[in-house]
């Protein structure tokens, strides 16, 4: 109990920015008077509160508002560590984009990741905000269900596409084949450290047009981030030696003890694990820790749910909080297996909640279940929950409906893209894997819990010099 009253008596580390530089900030003020040739404002004065820029992100916004008026150029790939100020500085490259006249949309792969950068960038952002798979397909094709690319750009579009290394390369070829010979413009931003996406990777983040590396002022104080850079630098999964400060390193039985107690008074985590079958039975333990002993596994009002596969309301990795359940029935489905070419058999839970329809698949132990792989649905589903497949006479799950199983737990996969306020990792899979432990790290916007049975153990002194490398 000494080790949970530290945990959760434990402050969030406080980051104090230091005080704006006055010289800086004078010299920025003289800035927003001038006027480029155009009679555009420098990028740099376009937010609402001037900062303190690092030299990187000064030339970063730089290259990007030269490559913003660049008739020859489609894309730009801005690439950075954790704390290094990318999503910053997006908001000078929106404001920019309006200066310019440009309509301009604020994009990530998951709805997560994109009210993320909604709340970071405020609601009166001169962008709309939509997940990269509503940009580019809209409904699927009514015909073969399929999705197809129907948007149409124009030289007035400007795209900012942030959380880029979770970009498959099949969306990455789509997006780049309508944007050729339309004059709009886009601008990746991601971390390259970060996992590469399920599937073929096409690398985006990787040919960076400029790497952002100089961790922001205000950052230096998280030993999370300390952590992160380090784990970046060194390239091994490092486990610090003991605790400190946002960083908790504890047994796997007490780290476990600890997750279930944030669980049951519902507080803002998750853990992050290597394998399915962990994932399986940490929610088991969360959902019983939340709901009470003798909980079943049918979804209720207050649960924990991540989306695994791609539909029209919802993508893959998006997260749900049931509010208002209603269960319509309890089904074994038929799901096509893709890998074997067999047939197998899972527990559905086929429910509403408020306008949404989801099936909850509490025993799926698969990252991803898509609306295809439901055979027969009619045998299942209601009428409404399916459509006539044109192409392949045969009947589909409609995509409007949400594919979903319990969330309290996750893979490092698919995590990605969200943030919590705890995040509790343990390493049972993967365990020399930097880029793993680094996506699980860089999850956590108050504190990190770490188990202490797997990584390289190092002092907080050599991981602070590693970070400095």
């Amino acid at each position: 109990m000494e080790i949970m009253d530290d945990l959760f008596n434990c402050g969030k580390a406080v980051i104090n920015a230091e005080k704006e530089d006055k010289v800086v900030i004078a010299r920025q003020r003289r800035d927003s008077k001038k006027r480029s040739d155009k009679g555009l404002p420098s990028i740099l004065t376009l937010r609402k509160v001037l900062i303190d820029y690092t030299a990187q992100q000064t030339q970063a916004l730089q290259e990007i508002a030269r490559f913003m008026t660049d008739n020859n150029r489609s894309q730009y790939i801005l690439a950075g560590f954790a704390g290094t100020g990318k999503t910053t500085i997006v908001e000078n490259i929106i404001n920019y984009a309006k200066a310019l006249e440009k309509t301009c949309i604020v994009s990530a792969p998951t709805n997560q990741a994109v009210k993320v950068l909604r709340e970071k960038l405020g609601d009166g952002a001169p962008a709309e905000f939509r997940t990269l798979h509503s940009v580019l397909y809209g409904a699927p094709d009514p015909d073969s269900g399929e999705w197809i690319t129907n948007v149409r750009f124009t030289s007035n579009d400007f795209l900012v596409v942030d959380e880029g290394s979770m970009i498959s390369a099949s969306v990455y070829r789509d997006l780049i084949d309508r944007l050729q010979g339309t004059g709009a413009k886009v601008v990746f931003s991601g971390d390259s450290f970060q996992l590469e996406p399920v599937g073929e990777d096409p690398q985006i983040i990787k040919k960076g047009d400029i790497e952002l590396t100089e961790v922001k002022r205000q950052a230096e104080n998280s030993k999370i981030l300390v952590l992160a850079t380090a784990l970046r630098n060194v390239r091994k999964a490092i486990i610090p030696n003991q605790s400190l400060d946002d960083v908790l390193v504890l047994s796997p039985v007490q780290a476990e003890q600890a997750f279930l107690q944030a669980v049951a008074a519902a507080e803002d985590c998750v853990y992050i694990v290597g394998t399915n079958r962990s994932r399986l039975a940490l929610n088991l333990k969360a959902r019983t820790a939340r709901f009470g002993v003798g909980v079943t596994d049918a979804p209720r009002s207050g649960d924990s749910l991540i989306v695994i596969g791609n539909g029209t309301f919802f993508v893959n990795g998006d997260r749900l909080l049931l509010s208002q359940v209603d269960i319509i029935s309890e089904e074994m489905v038929e799901l096509r297996d893709n890998t074997a070419n067999g047939v197998y058999k899972q527990k559905a839970y086929i429910i509403e909640d408020e306008w949404r329809k989801i099936v909850v698949l509490p025993e799926v132990q698969k990252p991803s279940v898509y609306h295809s792989q439901f055979l027969t649905p009619e045998k299942f589903f209601p009428a409404e929950w399916y459509d006539r497949n044109v192409k392949s006479r045969r009947n589909e799950l409609s995509k409007d409906v949400a594919v979903a199983t319990y969330g309290y737990c996750l893979t490092a996969h698919k995590s990605q893209g969200s943030q919590w306020m705890q995040v509790f990792v343990r390493q049972d899979a993967f365990r020399d894997n930097a880029r793993w432990l680094y996506t699980a790290v860089t999850r956590a916007a108050g504190q990190l819990i770490l188990t202490s049975d797997t990584g390289h153990r190092m002092t907080w002194e050599s991981i602070e010099n590693s970070a400095k490398l």
